[in-house]
């Protein structure tokens, strides 16, 4: 059987003369997918890209707040906030939702289309949004593309790491994702220190170039990877994932997190300014200490899922995350709202990281549960 180069003939053991060949690239590649390396530069290189998605997309989605609170005072200060508050729900919606698509994209081999196209459209309708006057335009640029544009390059961000560790994929996950906190710290100051000086557009605009030097380095990182695809068609939704009772429950146990995951990032500058009577500044100052805070959820949750499983340090996080009070609940709900979202992920993957379909099995359980958003 011939199919590849660098093709060796075995000795011949029959009576009649025959040539046989070995695929040894193949096998090379199918030993590579059992047997993943756990670490290395160029493993580290695709965490630094998937810090960089993070936070250029999740951690856009969790400085909502700082939008929400200058559209309800001065934008669209005829709107009622939960009117407004669409706008950022719908955003982390599809950020979730678009991964049963771009999971799918992943694992037929689509990368690098995938990963820039998602890059392109968060920049681009970032921009977008900058030159938006009714609510009717930010539903479009803001909540609809940005949203579809994020949930295209998160998914397979996830998915590369995960392929790249063994032990040490808890930590690995950790570290990329504590980039939608370093997000979620600098975007909501940006917009609070520029907006009274430059304005709303070129405010946004601002955050557009910092997304775009960001991304653009996330490509270049990402689209190193390369996937041995498989040949097989598949679906968007894989049922046959579903029927496994340990999958399933951890699904469900994703979607009850996520029905209240967002409201604190949504709502905390809106509810300081009009319940606590709190400035302007102060109360675009508390989202950052929120996900300041939420930093530390991302890292040191997931050292001790390395240990203990990343299915358990969920559920110890879900469990410690109903105990936090206002009095401490800038910094306590971000420890842990972040850290049982990215256990969730390590949960996923540390599981299924080995199967071909890895980007199947972490995109139907995500996806279904951003659904509930």
């Amino acid at each position: 059987i011939s199919r590849t180069q660098s093709l060796s003939p075995l000795p011949n053991t029959t009576t009649e003369p025959a040539n046989i060949y070995v695929d040894t690239s193949e096998r090379n590649t199918e030993r590579s997918q059992l047997h993943p390396t756990n670490g290395g530069f160029t493993a580290w290189l695709y965490v630094v890209g998937g810090f960089f998605v993070f936070a250029n997309t999740w951690g856009l989605t969790t400085s909502f707040g700082a939008f929400q609170s200058y559209y309800t005072t001065e934008l669209l200060s005829g709107k009622s906030s939960t009117k407004i508050s669409w706008l950022g729900s719908i955003q982390s919606f599809l950020v979730g939702s678009v991964g049963p698509i771009s999971g799918s994209l992943f694992d037929m081999g689509y990368i690098r289309s995938t990963i820039s196209i998602g890059c392109f459209l968060v920049v681009f309708d970032m921009i977008m949004v900058s030159i938006c006057q009714t609510y009717l335009e930010l539903l479009l640029a803001q909540g609809i593309c940005t949203g579809l544009g994020a949930g295209l390059v998160y998914t397979p961000a996830i998915a590369i790491i995960s392929t790249q560790f063994t032990t040490k994929r808890p930590f690995a996950i950790g570290c990329a994702s504590s980039g939608s906190s370093i997000g979620g710290i600098i975007f909501p100051i940006m917009f609070r220190k520029l907006q009274p000086s430059i304005g709303f557009g070129w405010t946004v605009r601002s955050i557009a170039f910092v997304n775009l030097g960001n991304l653009l380095l996330a490509v270049l990182l990402l689209c190193r990877y390369q996937h041995s695809h498989s040949k097989t068609t598949r679906t968007i939704i894989n049922s046959r994932a579903f029927l496994e009772v340990p999958y399933t429950t951890f699904t469900i146990s994703l979607i009850l997190i996520f029905l209240a995951f967002y409201i604190p990032s949504f709502f905390i500058p809106t509810y300081a300014i009009y319940s606590l009577h709190c400035d302007h500044d102060f109360a675009s100052y508390l989202l950052s200490i929120l996900n300041a805070s939420s930093f530390f959820g991302q890292i040191v949750p997931l050292l001790i899922a390395n240990h203990s499983g990343g299915s358990r340090c969920h559920v110890f996080l879900a469990r410690g995350w109903k105990c936090c009070w206002f009095h401490c609940f800038l910094c306590f709900v971000g420890f842990y709202i972040r850290g049982v979202s990215d256990s969730t992920s390590t949960g996923y993957c540390s599981s299924y990281a080995f199967a071909l379909d890895v980007g199947d099995r972490y995109k139907n359980g995500h996806g279904m549960a951003g659904y509930f958003d």
